[in-house]
This record gives C-alpha cells, structure tokens and sequence, in this order.
C-alpha cells in the first residue's frame, strides 16, 4: 500500500514538473566572458529563436529578479518566440549557471556593464536592425526595476517594456529600516553574507505543488551588504526619473495580488505618476512574487497577455 502512493506521487509530482524541466534551444549563444578579480568568467545566455525568420516582430530581452536565473524559463519564452519574438536571457553575473562569488553585486557600474554586454552582444551578433526590429525588455521583481532604469538611460532603446512584480519598494520597508546597519556592514566588510530563510512551509501542500522549484539548487535568498545598499540606490534612481519625467518607455505592469514581497501600490503610483497613455496595468489575484512566473498556467496567461501588449506598440 504504501510503495502504491510513494509510486502515484512520484508519478504526480514529476508530471508537474515537466514544464520547469523544458530547454531552452539555444545555450550559451552569445558565449560571454568577463573579467572579476583577474580571473576570467562565464556569463550564461539563453536563446529561443523565432523559427520562421518572415515572421519576426521583435527581440525580447529578459532580465530575472535578485536570487533567480534564467535556465528553468524556456517555458514561458517558447511562447514568446512562437508569437515572432526572439527571446533572449542572461543569468547575471554571481547567479545560476553564470560564474562569480555567489550573490554579490560589485556595484551598479558593474551590473550595468553585464547588461550592456548582453544586449549590445546579442545585437551585434544577430545583425539586429535597430530600424525595423524593436527591443522590448521583460523585467522580474528586481529585473523590473533594472528594465526600468535602463529604459529611462536609453529612452530611445527600448519600444517597450514588461515589468512584472517590479521592485520598487519592499513589501515591509525593512530596507530602509536598516539602511544604517546595512552602511555600516559596508563599511566593515561589503561580501559579508547575510542568510535570508525561506518563508516557506516545507509540509504545506504550495510547498508540495512548487517543490521542483524550492529544491532547485541554484536559486538563492542569500544576499550581501552591498548588495542590499544597490538595491536602495536603483530604487532612488527609479523614483528620481519619475520625478524627473526622464521614462516615456510605454510599460506593462504586471502585479500579483498576493505578493508579500514588493508594496504593489507604489507600483500603481509610479504608473500613474508617469501617465502614459500607452501603459497599463495587470493583476493576477491569487499569484503570489513566486508562482507569477513559476506556476505553469499562470506564467502561460501572463505572456500571452504581455505579447499582446508588445504586439500593440508596432
């Protein structure tokens, strides 16, 4: 009786998992090497091509959230490329399967650079015509707020984005609680680790549903000194373009109604605050931060709504 079940749940929860197992159909294609304390490292690049090169619309540039990578997403972009866009990742430098000290963001001049790379790299290799092939970005949670930023340096980039849970503010402000402390750590030692336990209830049956994804072993919660002080400087940087009204990007924002992580009004505010005609605003009610993009049929709603979106701005 009980080698029946142990079979029926193994059966059960590897179907469920077969979509987060999916690969993307190209790996490592841009092939990009960096340099980080005289050594020489890896950053790791995902392509899904549109295969009927006629039917090109655009080039999707993706950039992950803070502790994410890009490796288990082919789910979601193989949708983007059967729409006409071309789907380009990155996991950044630090995370997933690029190489560097784990977790640590050197400096926004640093991150910024890796992103440069990646999209200019994918530019220049593919012969993107900037003149008749549009760039879009799709930003998660601290991605969001990167796609942001980048859109309000290079306004002239970019047709359009998708941000989805975008980090602009946390969820219970503790970042700017601990600001000083965060400094002050800094100061001492900026690689300090700092161990961030998971919320999560390992005997509750969203456990269960989602374990393919929290006994992945490449995403991480942990994070640094500095790199906890970055994430208060893009966010003053993204409030100080909307203040500046330096971000005319037209921006799908996708919110979850669940989210405990990222404050969705101020989402909103930054939404109306920028008052573009052109951007809206979606929210999926029983998504949390997570399952937005990790749940199957939820991640599979939200592209078809956002290559809809992209499909508007041409």
């Amino acid at each position: 009786m009980n080698i029946e079940a142990d079979n029926i749940f193994s059966s059960e929860e590897k179907k469920q998992d077969l979509y987060y197992n999916e690969i993307w159909p190209e790996i490592d294609p841009l092939q990009l090497r960096v340099e980080q304390d005289g050594k020489i490292i890896k950053l790791q690049t995902y392509r899904h091509p549109v295969s009927d090169r006629s039917k090109l619309k655009g080039v999707v540039f993706y950039i992950h959230g803070y502790g994410g990578y890009c490796e288990h997403m082919e789910y979601m972009f193989k949708h983007f490329a059967n729409a006409g866009y071309d789907a380009y990742a990155m996991d950044q430098r630090g995370f997933g399967r690029s190489e560097g000290l784990r977790s640590w963001i050197e400096s926004q001049e640093t991150m910024y650079s890796d992103l440069y790379l990646f999209i200019f790299a994918a530019i220049q290799k593919y012969k993107i015509n900037l003149q008749k092939t549009p760039l879009f970005l799709l930003g998660k949670s601290f991605g969001g707020l990167l796609s942001f930023n980048i859109s309000s340096k290079m306004p002239t980039l970019i047709r359009g984005m998708a941000l989805v849970v975008p980090f602009f503010k946390q969820f219970g402000d503790s970042l700017y609680r601990y600001e000083w402390l965060f400094r002050s750590l800094d100061y001492i030692n900026p690689k300090q680790n700092i161990k961030m336990k998971s919320k999560v209830d390992t005997t509750s049956p969203y456990y269960q549903k989602y374990k393919h994804y929290f006994t992945d072993p490449y995403p991480t919660n942990d994070t640094r000194s500095r790199t906890l002080l970055i994430f208060i400087k893009e966010q003053e940087e993204a409030f100080k373009a909307v203040k500046e009204g330096r971000n005319q990007t037209p921006i799908v924002f996708v919110l979850a109604g669940k989210d405990d992580v990222v404050r969705n009004s101020t989402t909103k505010e930054i939404y109306s605050d920028i008052n573009n005609a052109k951007s809206k605003i979606i929210e999926y009610p029983d998504a949390d931060h997570s399952t937005i993009t990790i749940d199957e049929d939820i991640s599979k709603k939200m592209a078809f709504e956002i290559i809809l979106y992209f499909d508007s701005l041409l």
